[in-house]
């Protein structure tokens, strides 16, 4: 899905969507949480219920809310 710097300066890379609700729900993540911070919780509780048929979705929101908070340092394409 993508990497996001985890505490200070480690980097974590982030595999799937339960990782991705992980690492949004962890006491690491920046504050305040933004309106993509809570889009990214929303798309991956929503994904992670079944309510939506892709990941996608969940990762796009996760990606927006890691360059919202300035922890984005790159990300990778889906694995089929």
């Amino acid at each position: 899905t993508g990497s996001s710097t985890r505490g200070a300066g480690t980097a974590a890379r982030i595999g799937s969507v339960r990782e991705a609700a992980n690492c949004l729900i962890a006491s690491e993540w920046p504050r305040p949480h933004g309106p993509k911070y809570i889009a990214a919780v929303r798309a991956c509780h929503d994904t992670l219920a079944g309510e939506v048929t892709t990941e996608e979705a969940a990762r796009q929101a996760f990606i927006a809310a890691a360059a919202e908070a300035g922890i984005l340092i790159g990300e990778a394409p889906l694995r089929g």
